[in-house]
């Protein structure tokens, strides 16, 4: 389940931010950790940045690590070091900052007899009591943080003796977000009461439930305010799946094939004979039970949807006369709503 904020903006228009903002300097806590940061009165995007690691996960391949004394390769999507003997190595050349803070995350697949160490360098790692951060790591998930003292650092794992090690996920990222020296041109406000941010639970992409929590600062929080009628119906005012039409198309039924001028999840429109059409969806509905109406732009016509034909990925549906007379129609129109979740 998804939590969003909300800020606010002076014309009074709400927007959704993914991650929490912070009230001063906030430590990442995961790649492309994009926060807005509330600095001497004003707000600024910082950022710090993505993933440093090229295929941390091995999936196909083993590209991007190169091997010391040893053989590569991903049987089972993980990383096998296969030991040559004596002390090996796999590494990779990561582009870093000066003086600024990295956390290493990974998981130990197998450490072998010996298990792994896991190491930092500012040049390629040959020995492993260079730069090593842990040594003799066995089955589990670690993560651990260090200072780069060159713009290069080689992240290793590595073991000894004819052994072979397996590691998988590994992530490489900035503690230490880069907050830009411009603020926002137009500032906002987070919605929040009595100091604490309104927070909205996300599923499905529908808002299933709201609720207040602290902020996270070095700095005294400005003083925000959520007005109790925004809190009662903030999840009403959320429109998505079942709440809005999850297809519709406006199209003149007198052209061959019928032109649709506009439309939404609409593939295409088809006439079956006169004044009769199917309607096919870009995407299926759910079901069948979804909700669907129509109406033309002419005096004493009217659209009737078959029943019987409507599928999660069509519909059948004539135009006709009071007369119960089948015709066709320059202006025709269709909505669809509940056909997903």
């Amino acid at each position: 389940m998804a939590i969003k904020y909300l800020k606010q903006y002076e014309n009074g228009t709400v927007e959704r931010a993914d991650n929490k903002p912070s009230y001063g300097l906030y430590e990442a806590t995961k790649p492309n950790d994009d926060r807005d940061v509330f600095i001497g009165g004003k707000w600024y995007p910082a950022s710090n940045g993505g993933e440093l690691v090229t295929n941390g996960t091995f999936d196909s391949d083993t590209s991007g690590w190169t091997a010391y004394n040893a053989s590569l390769n991903n049987s089972n999507n993980v990383l096998n070091i296969v030991d040559a003997g004596g002390e090996s190595n796999a590494s990779q050349l990561l582009t870093t900052v000066v003086g600024i803070m990295y956390t290493i995350n990974f998981q130990v697949v197998s450490g072998g007899t010996y298990g792994v160490t896991v190491g930092v360098l500012d040049s390629p790692p040959t020995a492993l009591s260079d730069g090593a951060l842990s040594t003799s790591l066995q089955n589990g998930v670690y993560t651990y943080s260090f200072t780069a003292t060159s713009t290069t650092s080689y992240i290793y794992f590595g073991g000894a003796s004819s052994d072979t090690q397996k590691i998988d996920n590994i992530s490489v990222y900035a503690v230490e977000p880069t907050i830009s020296t411009t603020p926002y041109t137009d500032q906002f406000t987070y919605l929040s009461e009595n100091g604490k941010l309104l927070a909205v639970e996300v599923a499905n992409g529908k808002p299933v439930d709201i609720h207040l929590e602290d902020t996270e600062s070095n700095e005294v929080a400005p003083s925000l305010y959520l007005p109790s009628i925004q809190a009662e119906n903030i999840v009403a005012k959320e429109y998505s799946g079942k709440n809005v039409a999850t297809a519709w198309c406006n199209f003149d039924g007198t052209t061959t094939p019928p032109t649709i001028r506009d439309s939404y999840n609409v593939k295409s429109v088809i006439r079956t004979a006169t004044g009769e059409y199917t309607l096919y969806f870009e995407q299926d509905m759910d079901n069948n039970d979804y909700s669907a109406v129509g109406t033309v732009g002419a005096v004493g016509r009217n659209i009737s949807l078959n029943d019987p034909e409507m599928e999660a990925g069509l519909f059948a549906f004539q135009i006709r006369k009071a007369s119960d007379l089948a015709l066709e129609n320059r202006q025709a129109y269709i909505q669809v709503f509940g056909g997903k979740n």
